[in-house]
């Protein structure tokens, strides 16, 4: 195989999941109910209701969406590389 080949699957399969990291995130951000009844006995008495439900949906919602923009850029590199 040749290494333009490795590259272009390469490409394809961080562009693949630049798009589903993105996607998962943006659907995070835009929950408008937070899943933090199944949080655990811990976190209820550690943290608020208000704390939760910033890190269960913005903090998460936001590392998914730079996961993703990072996967794009990787891909983007490995794709015009020499």
């Amino acid at each position: 195989m040749s290494i333009y080949f490795l590259r272009t699957i390469a490409s394809i399969v961080l562009a693949i999941a630049g798009i589903v990291l993105s996607w998962i995130g943006g659907k995070t951000l835009l929950s408008k109910s937070p899943d933090i009844e199944h949080d655990s006995a811990v976190d209820k008495r550690l943290f608020s209701p208000h704390t939760r439900y910033f890190l269960g949906r913005y903090y998460a919602g936001g590392q998914l969406l730079a996961a993703g923009v990072f996967c794009f850029v990787a891909a983007f590199i490995i794709y015009i590389s020499k």
